[in-house]
């Protein structure tokens, strides 16, 4: 029987809960990874400039 299944899926939260849960996470990862994207280009950024410009490759990375 079906019926109690959809009771059960009913009990739970609901489809708008479920969006606001899903904004909130994603949003919190999305800035997690931003700031962790942030944080380690700028630890590249200063490695390539104690390294100096005399390798190209130093200045296309850059």
């Amino acid at each position: 029987n079906n019926d109690g299944n959809r009771d059960l899926s009913k009990s739970f939260i609901s489809d708008q809960m479920r969006i606001y849960f899903q904004w909130i996470g994603y949003s919190i990862v999305c800035e997690l990874i931003d700031i962790f994207g942030t944080i380690s280009n700028t630890i590249n950024i200063m490695c390539f400039l104690k390294m100096g410009f005399k390798d190209p490759v130093n200045v296309s990375l850059l």
